[in-house]
């Protein structure tokens, strides 16, 4: 998937607001992109799902803690595909 410079802008500009603590987390559960997949796979299949509810899934799952408050993002796909698709302008 190739994002327009809008599209771009528009997914990766909130990161710079992210205060460092939540900047950790995501680079934390970045290392666990297998568990990742999974989570988003667990948003897509249980699109009501309040945020905690995906939280203690991932817990019951035995995900990293990372990876379990990853879950409670639904911009999961979004994120992957459009740095898969435009890696080298993200970077």
């Amino acid at each position: 998937m190739q994002l327009s410079p809008e599209q771009l802008a528009d997914l990766v500009a909130p990161i710079a607001l992210y205060p460092d603590p939540l900047l950790g987390e995501i680079l934390a559960a970045a290392t666990y992109p297998t568990e990742i997949v999974e989570a988003d796979q667990g948003v897509r299949d249980h699109p009501h799902w309040q945020p905690s509810n995906l939280m203690d899934k991932a817990k019951e799952q035995g995900r990293d803690p990372s990876v379990q408050g990853w879950s409670r993002f639904r911009m999961c796909s979004p994120c992957r595909e459009g740095f898969h698709g435009s890696a080298a302008r993200v970077l």
